[in-house]
């Protein structure tokens, strides 16, 4: 288990092969976090990749992501209802932008890379897993199993998907070799 000291308003950690990130005051039990691997699958280098929408139908205008984009926000509102917290709207007009970070910090094989490129206000991310699907079952209910607790270093994910915002962005890219990055911004 690796820990590094992160700045002041920046706190990233990973479990269970899902990122969170959030940009806050510290917190006295807030001064690092894990960052690795996570679960078993969660950098999988040889996805098993079925019928995945491309990244070039984007490019025509045609959005090959948006079922699993409105899957992402249904699902995340469909957690939220479960504590009587609002909904959060599905923040569309950011979503060419959110792909793009999910893209850029798959390219430097970081997640978080590109944080705060889309105004958002915290960032939860799945990288290199084997689908799309994936990414809006497995890795947003693992994220939604963290919870509730404190410290964030524990529970980031559940904390932000409960947390105060109105509206919320999914991004995804699928890399050459297959792997899936993707990413949910709060604002």
């Amino acid at each position: 288990m690796k820990y590094y000291i992160l700045p002041i308003m920046v706190i990233v950690f990973t479990i269970n092969g899902c990122v969170a990130l959030q940009h806050s005051k510290p917190r006295s039990n807030q001064n690092s976090a894990q960052y690795g691997s996570g679960r078993q699958g969660g950098f999988n280098k040889k996805p098993v990749v079925v019928n995945q929408p491309s990244n070039s139908s984007q490019q025509s205008g045609a959005d090959s992501y948006a079922n699993f984009r409105q899957q992402c926000v249904n699902t995340i509102n469909r957690y939220r209802a479960t504590l009587n917290l609002p909904a959060l709207k599905h923040w569309k007009n950011q979503e060419s932008c959110v792909d793009n970070e999910a893209k850029s910090d798959s390219e430097v094989e970081k997640a978080h890379a590109s944080m705060g490129r889309c105004g958002e206000r915290a960032q939860n991310a799945c990288p290199g897993w084997s689908s799309v699907q994936s990414t809006v079952t497995d890795c947003l209910k693992d994220m939604w199993n963290e919870g509730p607790g404190e410290p964030y270093s524990a529970h980031g994910h559940y904390i932000n998907m409960t947390g105060q915002y109105t509206q919320v962005a999914c991004g995804f890219y699928q890399t050459p070799s297959g792997e899936i990055w993707a990413i949910q911004n709060f604002q």
